[in-house]
């Protein structure tokens, strides 16, 4: 009995190490024959899905964030540039985006030659965007693999040219600015100690930019000579800048001019010329609507870096 064990035992022992023997085997020579078909079905198809350790990307070269275009009579031709890496024979959409969202498509299903001439037409207002670089063939698969795609890193300012702007000169006042000729309505109006000269955009009530003259200022309760810009030295966010080589005090001013009923967003510089206070107020007024940031309107903007002091 004793020795019919010991002879199972052994049997046991000699039978269980051939079976894992054999089982390592089929394991082996299983793995090296996927391993060699795959490397052969990829040297036949050098269009399958790119592995992990073939990431599938793009990126925009530019525009990508800081340039100025501007908008002319004539369309604009610009060069946008990208680069991709394992596309592999994929198209390219191009498309153009702002703080709202998609704008418009530039270009779409056109080859990955990493570079398109973009002809800018006048249709797209002056703002700030970027340029969007993806696949047809990624949206279109974007459920069950990788969406593919790369915006600027920054904005880029699309402007209005200087030939859509005409100069309002006053020889009275002793400056001059300029404004989009086909679009703006100019007033002068009366305030306390000056003139204010006020700029407004036909069928658009929100926008404006005043440009007050005064040689008079609240001194101890009395208007009275010369001109500061200490009335308006309560507003936040005070800046140093220059315009056109004239140092201006910059002042964020929307809580001063938000109504009960509006809110707004409005920047003061004023400047102190022989006795003489240069204010200009661009103001933006959206209500309860969403906020707006009047140091992101391009026009304004331009409007300000145009004032120039006689």
């Amino acid at each position: 009995m004793k020795k019919t064990n010991n002879m199972t035992n052994h049997r046991s022992g000699f039978i269980i190490p051939l079976v894992l023997a054999v089982v390592a085997l089929i394991v082996i020579g299983g793995a090296a024959y996927i391993y060699s078909n795959k490397a052969e079905v990829s040297k036949k198809s050098p269009d399958i899905v790119a592995t992990s350790s073939q990431k599938i990307s793009v990126k925009v070269i530019s525009p990508n964030g800081g340039e100025t275009l501007a908008l002319g009579e004539n369309p604009l031709l610009t060069t946008i540039k990208w680069s991709t890496s394992n596309f592999r024979g994929m198209n390219v959409l191009i498309g153009l985006e702002n703080d709202n969202g998609w704008v418009k498509t530039i270009a779409e299903n056109i080859a990955d030659s990493g570079s398109y001439e973009w002809k800018m037409d006048k249709t797209i207002p002056p703002g700030k965007y970027k340029i969007a670089v993806t696949s047809p063939q990624s949206l279109l698969n974007a459920s069950t693999g990788p969406e593919v795609v790369d915006e600027s890193d920054a904005t880029f300012t699309i402007q209005a040219s200087e030939s859509s702007f005409k100069t309002y000169q006053s020889s009275k006042y002793g400056f001059g600015i300029k404004y989009p000729n086909s679009t703006t309505k100019i007033d002068e109006i009366d305030i306390s100690g000056g003139n204010q000269i006020l700029f407004t955009f036909n069928n658009d009530t929100q926008r404006s930019i005043g440009v007050s003259v005064v040689t008079k200022s609240w001194h101890d309760g009395v208007m009275k000579s010369p001109a500061d810009c200490n009335d308006t030295a309560s507003g936040d966010n005070h800046v140093s800048t220059k315009i056109n080589g004239v140092d201006f005090v910059k002042y964020d001013v929307s809580r001063l001019v938000s109504g009960m009923n509006s809110s707004a967003s409005a920047t003061e510089y004023c400047a102190i010329r022989n006795g003489t206070a240069y204010k200009i107020i661009p103001k933006i007024v959206y209500g309860s609507g969403t906020p707006a940031n009047v140091n992101n309107d391009v026009i304004l903007n331009q409007m300000v870096a145009s004032f120039e002091i006689n």
